[in-house]
């Protein structure tokens, strides 16, 4: 069983999904030229080149655009990893009702869809792990899927191997964008939100060591809600779909 963790109330705003924001995470993947906060066509701590010409001129190819890290020569066992590729398929989450348990709604006046219970966090201690959509149209507002992430509780330095509740973010995500959570960032599990399911094709490391490929800790809450994600609104179809599941 994954250890337990108390937490105080916590709600948490969903940001966009950008590289900039999300650059103490891991990595945003997306066309380079569609994003706005490109610089120099530089996302996240990984320099993206001038694309070069591809496929008889008739693609532009951008090289390393998210890293692939395999630090397993640091894990206790000293078991060697392969890479794996695997297959999910998510379906959509149930939220809460807003009006639940006499919770408001204020900030930004902004819509909520409802509201998504965290209720606990995994990290892969030394590889990377990247989320590939698939089959969803970059343009689909019905479907979109939430990306939870925290920082590492450190003590004098020290990593404590506990996430850092007070640090959650959570940002929304859409089929034309992809994530690489970084070696050891506690993440959520897949949140798919909307109308249908999403297929995402998963790249990793892994070395057939339980403790070493995946850690877990569950949240127990100290008093009321705990920590939740204000799920907002993306539009009539993914509101409908959304509130139809509440």
């Amino acid at each position: 069983m994954p250890p337990k963790q108390t937490v105080a109330s916590l709600t948490v705003i969903v940001e966009p999904f950008t590289p900039s924001a999300f650059q103490a995470f891991g990595c945003c993947i997306e066309n380079p030229v569609a994003t706005s906060e490109r610089s120099g066509l530089q996302l996240n701590h990984v320099s993206i080149q001038e694309p070069v010409s591809a496929n008889q001129g008739t693609a532009k190819k951008y090289v390393d655009v998210s890293p692939m890290l395999n630090l397993y020569d640091m894990a206790p066992s000293r078991c060697a990893a392969k890479p794996i590729m695997s297959f999910f398929v998510c379906t959509p989450r149930r939220l809460r009702p807003v009006e639940e348990k006499g919770t408001t709604w204020a900030p930004r006046n902004e819509a909520l869809l409802g509201w998504f219970d965290l209720t606990i966090m995994e990290r892969h201690p030394f590889t990377t792990q990247t989320f590939i959509p698939l089959g969803l149209d970059a343009q689909d507002q019905r479907t979109a899927y939430l990306i939870v992430v925290a920082p590492t509780i450190t003590a004098s330095g020290e990593d404590i191997s506990l996430p850092d509740i007070s640090g959650v973010r959570a940002f929304l995500a859409h089929g034309s964008q992809a994530v690489t959570y970084g070696a050891g960032t506690w993440h959520a599990p897949m949140i798919v939100i909307g109308e249908r399911h999403m297929d995402f094709l998963v790249t990793q490391y892994a070395n057939d060591v339980a403790e070493e490929d995946c850690e877990e800790v569950e949240f127990t809450s100290m008093v009321n809600d705990g920590v939740r994600i204000a799920v907002p609104c993306i539009g009539n179809k993914l509101s409908q779909a959304a509130h139809s599941k509440l």
